[in-house]
């Protein structure tokens, strides 16, 4: 995947998804596993398609940041910037905490 790409290309990770949601969340979270498609005892799978071979719940955050994006006016990049570009990955939650914080 190629980040400044035309496509739009984006990754959701761990990370991605915990942001979205507003929680810190680790890799074996329910959510994260959701992402994945990866099935978790206990925890009802995404479900996937045959026909695109796509499974979880990634196609959903991969396509609200893409959204936020051109909501913003921004390349998809920039929107990814928090954690895939180089910054400090504490810079996220700093501004989620302190959004919480304010309202």
């Amino acid at each position: 995947m190629d980040p400044r790409s035309p496509n739009n290309d984006n990754t959701v990770d761990t990370h991605e998804v915990g942001a979205a949601l507003l929680r810190s969340l680790g890799q074996t979270s329910a959510q994260v596993s959701q992402n994945f498609g990866n099935p978790k005892p206990g925890v009802k799978s995404a479900s996937g398609s045959a026909v695109t071979g796509l499974s979880g719940t990634y196609g959903f955050y991969a396509d609200a940041v893409r959204q936020a994006a051109a909501k913003e006016g921004v390349p998809v990049a920039a929107m990814m910037q928090g954690h895939h570009m180089g910054c400090e990955e504490g810079d996220v939650w700093r501004g989620l905490e302190s959004s919480e914080r304010e309202g």
